[in-house]
């Protein structure tokens, strides 16, 4: 009987949910775009990048060169943390300059440590870039570097699992109906932008689509028009406003029934009237 038992249960502990995701994300002009793969097979998670037609390990340690070391550079050290449908990869490298750097506030023989924070979303499907320059010594510090956000659409998804389906449940956020005229009142209260950044003075109109499930449709959300002669303050306020978006959709907006989901909606982020 107890062998019974046991056979039982390894049986059924091995139906756990097997799920990937890849997405393409946008990257910084002039350098191609990164396409990454998220695998989740039961508690083990990993995340993969596509290099030379085929996926590799993301968050590896950049190989140090003598083109590198003669300007300064030393070794890199690398260190990634995989969350359920989100990854942060931090590099960490010593900077001596060899010459200054005086727009960034980096001065030639002084010792500093370069931070590049990369944070990979797969649940709202964003790419962002944190990187910093910290002075190891007394003196000025260098100049902080903003925040860089990039989109990513999804490729595909896969999900499965031997597990009784969950039944899907309501969005606290959004247990009323909603009408499509005052979507964007209740999408709002998910918008969040630094209110000392560019952006924060941008007004920008957005497009959207969603599935029948209430999701957004994948790829849909496209910036229709700014008020900015910053494209860069431009570009942030679109994507304060679609990451406000894909966090108040959590399990999917509840849309009166017979709204057309395929309708597109035009949402317009005013940070003067939103505050």
């Amino acid at each position: 009987m107890r062998i019974i038992l046991f056979a039982f249960l390894m049986v059924f502990s091995t139906q756990a949910v097997a799920f990937e995701i890849v997405m393409r994300c946008g990257t910084r002009l002039g350098f191609p775009e990164n396409i990454y793969k998220y695998i989740q097979e039961g508690e083990n998670k990993k995340v993969l990048r596509r290099l030379d037609a085929e996926w590799v390990t993301w968050c590896q340690k950049r190989a140090n060169t003598d083109e590198l070391i003669a300007k300064g550079w030393g070794e890199e050290d690398a260190a990634v943390k995989i969350n359920e449908k989100g990854a942060v990869c931090t590099n960490l490298i010593p900077f001596i300059p060899k010459k200054d750097f005086a727009d960034q506030l980096v001065f030639a023989g002084k010792s500093y440590v370069f931070q590049r924070e990369t944070i990979l979303d797969f649940e709202f499907f964003t790419r962002t870039v944190k990187e910093e320059m910290f002075r190891l010594s007394e003196g000025i510090k260098p100049k902080k570097l903003a925040p860089e956000y990039f989109t990513c659409d999804k490729v595909r998804s896969t999900e499965t699992s031997s597990t009784t389906p969950m039944t899907k449940s309501s969005n606290p956020e959004f247990s009323q109906k909603i009408e499509p005229s005052n979507f964007d009142v209740e999408v709002k209260k998910c918008w969040v932008v630094d209110i000392e950044s560019p952006a924060a003075k941008v007004t920008v109109k957005v497009g959207v689509q969603f599935k029948a499930d209430g999701k957004v449709k994948a790829g849909s959300i496209k910036l229709l028009e700014h008020n900015s002669k910053n494209s860069s303050a431009a570009k942030t306020a679109f994507q304060a406003a679609r990451r406000a978006i894909l966090r108040c959709q959590k399990g999917g907006y509840n849309f009166p029934e017979g709204f057309d989901t395929s309708t597109q909606l035009i949402l317009e982020f005013n940070p003067e009237t939103m505050r």
